[in-house]
């Protein structure tokens, strides 16, 4: 592919957004498939110019193609289009420039919901003027994991968020039970979970075992401040409104302190439909005795950062059988790497600081509040 001409890209990208925008948008795919020195700084360049309004033309642009010609589309082009969607909801650079509205067109299906989730997380936090707590997240794990397996990592940095933009994401799976699933899974160590939860419960009813199963373990199981106990009273209290067997959960035995740990609290992670990541690293270490000294190694020298869940993996590990499985050794090393990586610099690929975009904030009616 030939080296792209910095400025002429930059210039026939323009020129052509208002009355071709199709052009401009394979204009932009290009460039990122092209992933050369000169098409980053395209890249960048126009990312810099670009209005939130004639971003949102490319966007809308992008997902007519999919939605009416999807499947008229050559596979170098779907590809483009995916990596154009990832660099939208990763790199701050472009990330600024979407509302909400935006950020669920682009990634409302199973293929993009993580990202969708944190890009929406991110602009939220942002626009409220609190710390982006995504801002040193690894964005590549996300093509390279597999959801399950970084689902708690997540989990936890959306606990770190002061509020989360919750109308977005009921929006976000309103009409996709899965979603809506894995939205409640993800925000288990968040106070407004059980807000998420009722809103859920009437938007999605085969979900009410679920839900009543889990706020039941929040409800005996997490220690509770005065607030919080306030909180989840009230949330069970609306629930019984239409589904009377919530008023069980009031009678459930439980732990309770005044003044628990903030920290602590959040790492309290009860997952929803259980702790699919974590159970999948433990019983994947357990398979793996052989490769306990391997991982220690690489987790020493990257001086990375070993969560609980990783003790518990490689403790278990040395206790089992020394059978395994090809692909258990790839899921292992897999979530290895991402403890090594975690709490690192980002990818260099993503690392532009998410600053919301002036324009989109004092125009866009539709802007995060």
């Amino acid at each position: 592919m030939p080296k792209t001409n910095q400025k002429e890209s930059v210039t026939r990208f323009f020129n052509a957004i208002d009355n071709h925008p199709r052009s401009s948008l394979y204009i932009l795919c290009d460039l990122v498939i092209e992933n050369s020195v000169s098409a980053k700084q395209s890249l960048n360049d126009i990312a810099q110019i670009i209005l939130p309004e004639q971003l949102r033309i490319i966007t809308k642009t992008m997902t007519c193609i999919e939605a009416n010609e999807g499947v008229l589309q050559d596979k170098n082009t779907i590809a483009a289009f995916t990596q154009f969607k990832i660099k939208l909801l990763c790199d701050g650079g472009w990330l600024k420039h979407l509302n909400p509205k935006d950020i669920i067109a682009l990634s409302a299906n199973d293929a993009f919901f993580l990202h969708g989730l944190i890009a929406l997380t991110r602009v939220h936090t942002i626009a409220k003027g609190h710390t982006d707590p995504f801002h040193q997240f690894d964005f590549e794990i996300l093509q390279r994991a597999g959801a399950e397996h970084i689902a708690p990592n997540i989990s936890t940095l959306i606990a770190e968020a002061e509020t989360l933009p919750l109308d977005n994401f009921k929006e976000f799976s309103k009409n996709d039970i899965e979603l809506a699933r894995s939205v409640l899974r993800l925000m288990q160590s968040h106070p407004t979970r059980f807000e998420m939860g009722e809103y859920f419960l009437a938007q999605h009813k085969e979900l009410k075992d679920e839900i009543y199963t889990n706020w039941h373990k929040a409800k005996e199981s997490i220690a509770h401040t005065t607030v919080s106990e306030e909180n989840l009273s009230k949330h069970i209290e609306r629930a019984a409104k239409t589904h009377s067997e919530f008023n069980n959960i009031t009678k459930a035995n439980r732990t309770k302190k005044d003044a628990p740990d903030k920290n602590a609290l959040q790492k309290r992670n009860y997952s929803f439909m259980g702790l699919s990541g974590f159970g999948t690293l433990c019983v994947t270490a357990s398979l793996v005795p052989k490769y306990t000294a391997l991982a220690g190694a690489v987790l020493t020298s990257t001086k990375a950062v070993i969560t609980g869940q990783a003790i518990c993996a490689v403790g278990i590990s040395t206790m089992a059988a020394p059978l395994i499985a090809p692909t258990s050794i790839a899921l292992f090393l897999g979530g290895v790497t991402y403890l090594a990586r975690h709490g690192k610099e980002a990818s260099s690929e993503y690392n532009t600081p998410l600053e919301i975009s002036p324009q989109l904030i004092s125009k866009n009616p539709n802007a995060p509040e």
